[in-house]
């Protein structure tokens, strides 16, 4: 019998990228310490300022450890790490949550106040631009027809047209007219004063 094999078959994948080399740059912020009141002052006052500390080279050394490590650091590729010590803040320190909270609130402060301002708008153009004219168009024909059935109920005046309501009626005729219906006598008068000719 024999076993031995005819071929032997190879499939070598190779990685699709290839790191050659790595540079890494930490900025590091120094360490802060309050600067306490002086010896005559309360000592419960907060402190006004910080004094900036650098941070001491074993700090970082042990910074740049870490970073090796997470980098995944290889001598063989050369990689370059470095670390370094940097003042971040330079001016007299404020609170940085009372920051954020003053940059926060600004817009929020004049919210409300501003729908209430779009609210009263928006009722001011539509009081001016629809219920105005509206109320105005409804006022003039009223009086037209107010005019007009006053106008057929003249006596002797029934079947006129309105151009015969220029010509006055006999004075007896409109003391009358006036006693019996006061209000449609006020309306004939007004078309008269409006339309004297």
């Amino acid at each position: 019998m024999n076993y031995e094999i005819s071929r032997t078959v190879s499939k070598i994948v190779e990685p699709v990228g290839v790191i050659k080399q790595l540079s890494v740059a930490v900025l590091v912020d120094g360490m802060y310490e309050p600067i306490k009141a002086g010896e005559g002052e309360a000592t419960d006052a907060p402190a006004v300022a910080r004094k900036y500390i650098p941070r001491s080279e074993e700090d970082l050394k042990r910074i740049e450890d870490i970073v090796k490590k997470a980098m995944g650091f290889s001598a063989e590729r050369q990689d370059q790490v470095q670390v370094v010590n940097v003042q971040f803040g330079t001016g007299p320190d404020e609170p940085q949550g009372m920051v954020a909270e003053a940059t926060a609130e600004g817009p929020k402060a004049w919210l409300p106040y501003l729908r209430y301002g779009v609210g009263i708008l928006l009722f001011t153009v539509i009081l001016l631009f629809v219920v105005r004219p509206l109320l105005a168009m409804l006022g003039s024909t009223s009086e037209q027809m107010q005019a007009e059935a006053s106008a057929s109920a003249l006596p002797g005046r029934a079947g006129m047209p309105d151009a015969s309501l220029t010509h006055a009626p006999d004075r007896a005729q409109i003391i009358d007219m006036a006693r019996k219906n006061p209000d449609t006598t006020a309306v004939v008068v007004k078309q008269w004063l409006k339309n004297p000719t």
